[in-house]
């Protein structure tokens, strides 16, 4: 009955440990898409904006169909990436420029021009943190 006993708990170990090694590496897989992470994005922003529900939910749908229309464009053009073409990166920034204005128009809407500016702020604080864990995660050579 002992031996019985210790076999049981030890396949039950066992079991409980392999579960538990599938879900991290599981996890570790599973990357948020564009969009996932720009509802992720703009709902932190809301969160420190302190909007309320309608607010948050306005802003959500708001930001992520500027990300849309920005993701649109294309790559972001770089000299490493072999396109050097100055005049090609300054119409790159122009578009993005027009399209964050039309956007300004429509967050101008339900954000004040102070909450609007933050949320600038904190998009920019967002996208160096991921920049720079990127970099630690991946160094350059």
């Amino acid at each position: 009955m002992k031996q019985f006993i210790k076999s049981m708990l030890i396949m039950l170990c066992m079991l409980v440990g392999t579960t538990t090694a599938f879900a991290q590496t599981n996890n570790h897989q599973q990357r948020l898409s564009r969009e996932q992470l720009a509802q992720v994005q703009a709902k932190r922003i809301a969160a420190e904006l302190k909007l309320n529900k309608a607010k948050t939910d306005r802003l959500v749908k708001t930001y992520c169909a500027c990300q849309r229309e920005i993701w649109a464009l294309g790559k972001r053009l770089t000299p490493r990436a072999g396109r050097s073409d100055v005049k090609e990166r300054f119409a790159r920034s122009q578009n993005i420029l027009d399209i964050r204005e039309k956007y300004y128009d429509e967050y101008s809407k339900f954000l004040t021009d102070e909450q609007i500016e933050q949320m600038y702020r904190i998009e920019h604080r967002m996208m160096k943190r991921m920049a720079d864990r990127a970099h630690r995660k991946h160094p350059r050579q």
